[in-house]
């Protein structure tokens, strides 16, 4: 029987190469190092804590994101194009990333 790490990576490597909609779980591999993006929370014992985004070879429930669309007019579920703007939602700690069109 698999495990709930074995599920997940198995997942992983079967929707590789798919198109990705919008309110789709992602997770995002690095090109050059092939390690995933990880979002982690920390709080120090004193002040703001803060988000940052690290690279690891493990999969966990902290390599997971969201892509929600930036404006909440638009369709769901419809498949991203590259000139879309979109929030990148960390499912661990609920915190989000914007993704915007540099051009404008």
């Amino acid at each position: 029987m698999e495990t709930e790490k074995e599920q997940f990576k198995n997942k992983t490597n079967k929707n590789r190469g798919l198109n990705i909609n919008f309110d789709s779980e992602v997770v995002i591999r690095h090109v050059n190092s092939e390690s995933f993006l990880q979002g982690e929370f920390s709080c120090p014992e004193t002040g703001i804590g803060s988000f940052k985004l690290v690279l690891t070879n493990e999969y966990s429930s902290l390599i997971k994101f969201k892509i929600i669309r930036f404006r909440n007019s638009d369709k769901e579920a419809e498949e991203i194009q590259s000139k879309d703007e979109f929030r990148l939602h960390h499912c661990a700690s609920h915190c989000f990333l914007n993704i915007g069109n540099q051009d404008d």
